[in-house]
């Protein structure tokens, strides 16, 4: 019975962030910023992981930060209903990836790592804009406070620092704690 309760759950999350998808592609195609059929946005399944393999895996970096194994990040969180999983496409080319969760009293969607393809892509320097659109919408859809980067920087990466605080994220005290390596953005 607890079983089939997890799937319910897990499926009620999958069609919010489908529609979320659905939203942030046809936003985007709208205000022109990608031509239409360019982008593609899917949960991190079967196909993202192989593509992962296939496109990233042993790929020199862009910067010394990420290199993630995709493969365990998913599997590690394959019992979590409420995780919040991205695989950002650009003419069938798998260009971004990100991985979270919404936390519990769904205050807040995290997105605890978040990494663009390391090889020229159809979306360069587009990945945290649409993964960042993707979690806003969805926050607001499950009427969450913020959205947040968790672990954003190691090693007090400035460059990467100040790339996420262009998107509005900021460090800050937030449900009564501060957070050291956490960046929020507020739901507007």
């Amino acid at each position: 019975m607890a079983v089939f309760r997890q799937c319910e759950i897990r499926e009620k999350y999958l069609a919010i962030y489908r529609e979320s998808f659905d939203e942030v592609v046809t936003l985007l195609e709208k205000a022109g910023a990608l031509e239409p059929g360019v982008l593609r946005l899917t949960t991190i399944d079967g196909n993202a992981i192989r593509a992962w393999k296939s496109q990233w895996k042993g790929r020199s970096r862009k910067h010394a930060h990420g290199a993630w194994d995709w493969q365990d990040l998913v599997s590690k969180r394959a019992r979590s209903c409420k995780r919040f999983d991205v695989a950002v496409w650009g003419d069938d080319v798998l260009c971004g990836l990100s991985v979270g969760k919404l936390t519990r009293g769904k205050k807040t969607v995290r997105m605890d790592y978040l990494e663009a393809c390391p090889t020229a892509h159809p979306l360069e320097k587009r990945i945290t804009m649409i993964v960042v659109a993707v979690a806003l919408s969805v926050a607001k859809k499950v009427g969450a406070q913020h959205v947040a980067i968790f672990n954003p920087i190691k090693d007090k990466e400035e460059k990467v620092l100040k790339h996420y605080q262009s998107y509005g994220f900021t460090q800050r005290m937030l449900y009564g704690r501060f957070l050291k390596n956490v960046l929020y953005k507020a739901v507007v």
